[in-house]
C-alpha cells in the first residue's frame, strides 16, 4: 500500500500564526538534526555494506537525508522485506509514488496533463522504500534494523535481540507531549 497517494487537488495550503511560531522555536535545532540525520545515514551504510541485491539511497557531499531509502530489486523482494521488517516490529514506507502518476491527475478538467513516462521514477517507486530516520534513534538501533534486513537476505545470519522494547519511541515522544514537559527545562512542573 502506498502512504504518499493523493486523490483530490489540495487548496492553496499556508502555515497559520500557530505553526510558524512553532517553526521559529524550532529552528535552533536544525544544526543538532542534521548532525544526528548525518549519524544515522552513516549507520545504514555502515550497517547495510556488502548486501548484494540491495542499494541505499544516493549519498550527497553533506549526507543527512531527511528519509533513509533502500531499493531492492524488483517489487516483489520489497514486499517481502516490508513484511519481515513488520513482523520484527520495524514501520517502513514505500517511496514517494511518482507525481505524474498520482491519482488527482486523471479526474477533473487536467485529466491528461501528465501523460509522460518517467521509467527510472516508476521503477524506483516500485522497489524502494524507506526505513526509520526519527530523531530518537541511536547507533544500537540502527544496527539492529540492519540486522533484521541482513537477516532477511542470508538466513544464516540470526539478528541480535531488539536492543529496546516494542514502543519505545512512541513513549519517548509520549514524554515530549507531556502537559509538564516543555516546564521541565527550567520550572519545577507542579501538576
Amino acid at each position: 500500500a502506498y502512504h504518499f497517494l493523493h486523490f483530490e487537488t489540495a487548496p492553496n495550503a499556508k502555515m497559520n500564526g500557530l505553526g510558524a511560531a512553532f517553526v521559529c522555536s524550532q529552528v535552533k535545532m536544525l544544526p543538532t538534526l542534521m548532525q544526528h540525520r548525518g549519524h544515522v545515514a552513516a549507520w545504514y551504510r555502515e550497517g547495510l555494506a556488502g548486501i548484494d541485491g540491495l542499494r541505499c539511497l544516493e549519498q550527497r557531499q553533506v549526507d543527512a537525508p531527511w528519509v533513509f531509502g533502500i531499493e531492492t530489486s524488483d517489487r516483489a523482494t520489497r514486499d517481502k522485506l516490508r513484511e519481515h521488517m513488520a513482523v520484527c516490529g520495524i514501520e517502513t514506507r514505500n517511496y514517494f509514488y511518482p507525481l505524474h502518476l498520482e491519482p488527482v491527475n486523471f479526474y477533473g478538467d487536467d485529466v491528461g496533463v501528465y501523460d509522460v513516462v518517467l521509467p527510472h521514477a516508476e521503477h524506483l517507486a516500485q522497489v524502494g522504500f524507506y526505513l526509520p530516520t526519527h530523531s530518537f534513534l541511536e547507533r544500537k538501533d540502527v544496527l539492529y534494523i540492519c540486522s533484521l534486513v541482513r537477516s532477511f537476505y542470508d538466513s544464516s545470519s540470526a539478528p541480535p535481540p531488539a536492543p529496546r522494547s516494542q514502543g519505545w519511541a512512541d513513549e519517548e515522544r509520549s514524554k515530549l507531549l507531556h502537559p509538564c514537559a516543555w516546564l521541565q527545562r527550567s520550572v519545577a512542573c507542579s501538576l
